[in-house]
């Protein structure tokens, strides 16, 4: 997940807070673990374990989207709050001065990274690097050239922006695979995949339309009864065709477009688990369908036709992701199974991971390129 924020012209971005936030709990739990280090004079890295090391620039950049990140979490509360006017030494965030969540969240991160980094090692894990290269140019055109002033202000090359940044997260992908995907240390057998798919997953086919628009003065009303009646009649036709003419799904996206002069059908297919159908009513809706019945059901001024297809025929398309081509398109990613599968454990294994790195903090570093360091540029650059 990302999370953009802009804020007089500064460009704020998290990935995967969540997990961050989450691991900050873990991350504490290992204090009994840290040795502190003065290392006079030498500040160009901020914690280190035996191997591997998180730079000053990379303890910079967290700070940096910490900051930001505490800013967002504030404003929550209170929207009048801003980077401007937030006074970290007194702000409080979770239960501690936003200095002091910063901190914690900055250095979870370089934790994190460092963790990371050990366990590719250990587990011998490939990043897939086309798609990495791709994903790093996207972020890079996106997020750091637009606020590259800042950056080089704070100290953080675009070098740092893709180690700190975007390769943390390919490193989390490429151990997970590592772990349980096909020829992974613990690989989850296609039998495993297959049952955990027909158990939690649904594909189904839905046609929609809104029985409120907004007039000219942005009031919501109901739609006028001549349109209402035109879709009422269409899709009647529709449930008709695909339950007692064999017809199929494409040749109701056909007749639509016939029947309201359209390029596209607003139909479409999902295959996906039950769990993340986010509005509730669709998905008890989808979970009641009988499977190759259609059937026309209202929820919350939206007229749904709902086709269900067969879990257990759908399994048939399961596919690694190196298998699906274009003339496949319509598989199912074997790795995105997986993934769900095994997400949680794989949470679990990690922040025990996290929970028995042992490393050492720079002070020098730390106290050289402190929070407030940030903070400062920050607020210079907003105007305050």
């Amino acid at each position: 997940m990302y999370v953009n924020y802009q804020n007089e012209g500064t460009y704020f971005f998290m990935k995967n807070m969540k997990n961050i936030v989450k691991s900050a709990a873990v991350i504490t739990s290992a204090a009994a673990l840290l040795l502190t280090s003065g290392c006079m004079g030498d500040t160009k890295w901020a914690f280190k374990s035996d191997e591997y090391y998180a730079k000053n620039s990379a303890w910079i950049l967290n700070t940096y989207i910490s900051t930001m990140g505490a800013v967002n979490k504030a404003a929550e509360s209170d929207s009048s709050i801003n980077i401007k006017n937030m006074n970290f030494d007194k702000q409080e965030i979770e239960g501690k001065l936003a200095k002091d969540w910063v901190y914690a969240e900055a250095k979870a991160s370089c934790l994190r990274m460092i963790t990371l980094n050990k366990l590719v090692k250990e587990y011998n894990a490939k990043v897939d690097q086309s798609t990495f290269d791709m994903q790093k140019q996207m972020y890079l055109n996106y997020y750091y050239t637009p606020s590259k002033e800042l950056y080089e202000e704070l100290g953080v090359s675009e070098d740092t922006f893709v180690e700190a940044y975007i390769m943390p997260e390919a490193n989390y992908d490429a151990v997970f695979n590592a772990i349980y995907q096909k020829g992974g240390t613990k690989a989850v057998s296609d039998e495993d995949v297959e049952k955990y798919f027909t158990d939690n997953y649904v594909t189904y086919y839905y046609l929609t339309y809104n029985l409120k628009m907004t007039d000219d003065t942005g009031t919501s009303v109901d739609i006028d009864d001549e349109t209402k009646d035109k879709y009422e009649e269409n899709f009647r036709k529709y449930q008709h065709m695909l339950n007692d003419q064999s017809k199929t799904t494409k040749d109701v996206d056909e007749q639509y477009k016939v029947d309201f002069g359209a390029e596209e059908s607003n139909g479409a297919t999902e295959t996906q688990a039950a769990d993340d159908i986010e509005n509730a009513d669709l998905k008890k809706a989808v979970q009641d369908a009988a499977e190759k019945k259609a059937e026309i059901v209202t929820i919350n001024d939206k007229v749904y036709l709902i086709y269900k297809g067969s879990i257990k025929e759908k399994a048939a398309d399961i596919k690694p992701d190196d298998e699906i081509t274009e003339e496949n398109s319509g598989a199912v990613s074997r790795n995105s199974i997986v993934s769900k599968m095994k997400a949680e454990e794989y949470k679990e294994f990690f922040e025990d991971e996290l929970d028995k790195l042992k490393y050492v903090r720079n002070d020098a570093c730390i106290a050289k390129y402190s929070v407030m360091r940030t903070v400062d540029i920050l607020k210079k650059r907003a105007g305050n």
